[in-house]
């Protein structure tokens, strides 16, 4: 059987993207946790967040650098909708970084959150779940071929 890189990178792509969900779910969920799990999983998932930006960094300074020429309107919206999300995903971080009520205090970060940025962080973090869905539904068909590529007829490939 001969096996090629890029069967590996698709494969990397899908599980770093399923673990970048679970994660999002689990960070998006501080009711069902705790503040501090809420805190904790929201610095560890800035591991997969970033991977999956590496991971489809190829495609993101392809999008960008055709914006303005050649791409279509459907791709166009697509660039447009990532970065919304990108934005959304990296204000709801740092605003939740500074309205933090645990984690900056477990290391010994002297620090006193804002009402200001806890407002902001349930702002931001309010428009993430729309952003996503949208997000998932544009790239669904890449979804359900890269799914059909990676598991194949006869199981996992």
């Amino acid at each position: 059987m001969n096996y090629h890189w890029t069967q590996s990178l698709t494969h990397s792509r899908y599980i770093w993207d399923i673990v970048l969900l679970v994660s999002f779910v689990i960070v998006m969920s501080p009711n069902a946790t705790t503040i501090i799990v809420h805190e904790w999983v929201s610095l560890i998932f800035l591991t997969p967040f970033t991977i999956h930006l590496l991971l489809h960094w190829q495609w993101i300074v392809q999008s960008g650098r055709r914006f303005f020429s050649d791409i279509n309107l459907v791709n166009r919206w697509h660039f447009i909708l990532d970065v919304a999300l990108y934005l959304t995903m990296t204000f709801a971080i740092i605003s939740g970084f500074l309205a933090s009520e645990a984690l900056l205090q477990q290391i010994n970060a002297n620090f006193i959150a804002d009402a200001f940025w806890t407002q902001v962080h349930h702002q931001y973090s309010n428009l993430l779940f729309p952003l996503l869905g949208i997000h998932l539904a544009v790239h669904w068909r890449w979804i359900i071929d890269l799914t059909k590529r990676v598991f194949g007829r006869g199981g996992i490939k």
